[in-house]
């Protein structure tokens, strides 16, 4: 278990107006299931149980804690339950309401294993990165064997003959599902800015899916998110992260065997993390250096250094980098489809909105590093 705790010199008080407003807030967006997680992560950041190292990120001066994932699932749980509760006039058994959970997406179940994954590393915190990417690799490997998601292969027809068949498709799959996991956890450390990712994608996803399970997580992501951006000490860990980045790999391979979306519209939708993972490999791999190690080479710690050296608080330039990061690499696509009544199946458009995030990501990260280095 993690050595260092968190002690009464660590824990940071949180102002009883800032908690007010925030549980106030939260009250009026998901009622008392949302207060109740307002409450579960003021008591978890209390304690002392798998703390977040203030240097683990590079982006934060603050020990927090690392169980924000389970207090997100906790809550799409919570909200499930009640929400199919009423649904049903409150006449149903607790047996009836469980049983509607064999409407969910098949997937979840393997999205919940690669979460303990990730829990167990919270846990232990010496797990080898090699040892976790080859767990989430087979887990991966048995969803697809399962048929607990579709790779469909008239959704790529514009595969060489040759490679569009099941194995193929089987293997990009798990290949595309380990790299992603993987790619969110790295974007955990700032305040807001994965959840933002998780909240825009669940949100187009919620439109092409009949089960609807989407709003639940949406709904508890958004609770975290206010008290996570606001308070900062509380990140969804590598439980959350693992978690929420599966959820999204396996959600975005049924999204598209469904072959009403762009390919360049979920690289759009979830350039940041894919971005920046890849960037940071192999730059890594150029310089000689491990591309699985931890490191503070992130676009996110370039901007969270910046705001800092111009005065910006701690939390305030953890969050405002999260937010701002999140906003314009995932939020915007978002919004574009929900109130710019874009075609998620144009591949010209979207092409084009990929290549000029990825233009002004490389730029950002050029110039962050320039200043840091005349400096």
């Amino acid at each position: 278990m993690r050595s260092k705790s968190l002690n009464a010199s660590d824990a940071q008080p949180m102002p009883w107006l800032r908690l007010a407003l925030i549980a106030g807030f939260a009250g009026l967006l998901g009622g008392a299931v949302a207060l109740a997680m307002i409450v579960l992560m003021i008591w978890l950041c209390q304690r002392s149980w798998m703390p977040d190292d203030a240097s683990s990120h590079g982006i934060s001066e603050l020990h927090s804690s690392r169980l924000g994932g389970v207090a997100v699932l906790m809550g799409a749980i919570a909200f499930f339950v009640t929400i199919e509760w009423t649904a049903r006039n409150a006449s149903a058994s607790l047996s009836s309401v469980i049983s509607a959970s064999s409407e969910l997406p098949g997937y979840l179940g393997y999205v919940l294993l690669i979460a303990l994954v990730g829990l167990w590393d919270d846990f232990v915190t010496r797990v080898q990165p090699r040892l976790r990417l080859a767990l989430v690799l087979v887990i991966s490997m048995l969803a697809f064997l399962d048929n607990a998601v579709t790779m469909t292969p008239s959704a790529y027809y514009w595969l060489p003959l040759d490679l569009n068949n099941s194995f193929v498709l089987m293997m990009a799959g798990i290949i595309i599902v380990t790299g992603f996991v993987n790619a969110g956890n790295m974007a955990d450390g700032a305040n807001g800015l994965l959840s933002i990712v998780g909240v825009s994608f669940l949100s187009v996803l919620l439109f092409y899916d009949s089960s609807g399970f989407e709003s639940f997580f949406i709904m508890a992501l958004m609770i975290f998110l206010v008290f996570n951006v606001v308070t900062g000490q509380i990140f969804l860990g590598d439980f959350g992260a693992y978690g929420l980045s599966a959820m999204i790999a396996f959600g975005s391979l049924e999204l598209y065997a469904g072959g009403s979306v762009s390919l360049w519209f979920l690289g759009s939708l979830l350039a940041y993390p894919c971005i920046e993972m890849i960037r940071v490999a192999v730059v890594r791999i150029m310089r000689g250096a491990s591309p699985f190690q931890a490191g503070n080479d992130h676009l996110h710690n370039f901007l969270y250094e910046l705001l800092r050296r111009w005065g910006f608080a701690r939390v305030v330039a953890n969050s405002t980098t999260g937010c701002f990061l999140g906003t314009v690499s995932a939020l915007l696509p978002a919004a574009l489809v929900f109130w710019g009544g874009f075609d998620l199946g144009s591949t010209i458009f979207w092409g084009v909105y990929f290549a000029s995030y990825l233009m002004l990501h490389l730029f950002l990260v050029s110039q962050l590093e320039r200043v840091f280095r005349e400096k």
